[in-house]
């Protein structure tokens, strides 16, 4: 039976634009990256640094001398948010 003889009306299905595709697998590769990093930081990080580094001098960038990662905020803040301060304040 073809679709005419049950009457019914048979609707074009749309194209799917390539570029709409495009889109959303880049920003599905971008979430998954960052999830990857924030559960790799938050899970292995802690675990990994059981001895932290002492400094004899001044610590680089003002680093915490003996820092101990935990989970949290803080972790991220301490990977590359002093970085980020000395860019601010010098440009």
């Amino acid at each position: 039976m073809a679709n005419t003889d049950l009457e019914l009306e048979v609707i074009p299905r749309l194209e799917r634009s390539k570029s709409r595709d495009g889109l959303i697998f880049v920003i599905a590769m971008w979430f998954l990256s960052r999830s990857i990093i924030a559960i790799g930081m938050q899970i292995i990080a802690p675990l990994v640094c059981k001895n932290p580094p002492v400094y004899a001098i001044l610590p680089p960038l003002g680093f915490v001398s003996g820092f101990l990662p935990k989970s949290g905020w803080e972790l991220f803040s301490h990977w590359d948010g002093k970085c980020y301060v000395e860019i601010a304040n010098l440009g």
